[in-house]
């Protein structure tokens, strides 16, 4: 399973988020664009226009290494080997980001209060997207299925309450967190930016 997570400051942003043509295990170029670049390149750095095959690092330790055929416009960014970004990612309001996981090993019950919530994750799409429907505060879309390539997706959106107060949510290491699902040690979680963000979270068989 692969996780693929768009976010943004709002519903349209995430989706714009996830406009770029991802297709991972698949060498797919049928996308109309006007270049071609290098196979096999690296996920970092300025990312040129065009379709290309990228290697990605997974951030959870353990995880699988993958190849994911992209077409993108221009102004995007690699980021460690696992996350896409447009003006500066969700650290900028104007921002936007797609990043990639492998199966979580924890998801929680609750975004905020996570620390007492966590739920050992089963390694399928069908799991994740009825956990994260059924999380606190997310204000969840119910998930609708999808076929991406030869892949089976399940999609759904999922919020940060605009009101949110971090200062109520659980600590990890003298940091307060807001977040999805985690590692088995916790140190690598997809945890949120702030009030008011907007993930568009596609669940890839």
């Amino acid at each position: 399973m692969l996780a693929i997570g768009g976010c943004g400051d709002s519903t349209d942003d995430a989706r714009q988020a996830t406009a770029p043509s991802v297709t991972t295990g698949s060498t797919d170029t049928s996308a109309p664009v006007s270049t071609t670049v290098a196979q096999n390149a690296p996920l970092e750095g300025d990312l040129p226009a065009g379709t290309a095959t990228y290697e990605l690092t997974l951030p959870q330790p353990g995880s699988e290494r993958l190849t994911m055929t992209a077409t993108l416009p221009g102004g995007w960014t690699g980021v460690d080997g696992w996350v896409l970004r447009k003006n500066g990612g969700v650290d900028n309001r104007e921002g936007v980001a797609i990043t990639f996981w492998g199966p979580p090993h924890y998801v929680y019950g609750d975004a905020c209060q996570w620390a007492d919530s966590a739920i050992e994750a089963e390694p399928t799409v069908d799991f994740m997207a009825d956990a994260l429907a059924a999380q606190a505060m997310r204000d969840a879309s119910t998930p609708r299925e999808l076929t991406v390539g030869q892949h089976r997706v399940i999609e759904l959106q999922l919020s940060v309450p605009d009101d949110l107060n971090m200062a109520t949510c659980d600590i990890f290491e003298g940091t307060r967190y807001f977040q999805s699902w985690a590692s088995a040690d916790g140190s690598t979680a997809r945890y949120h930016q702030g009030p008011g963000q907007r993930d568009l979270v596609r669940l890839v068989d």
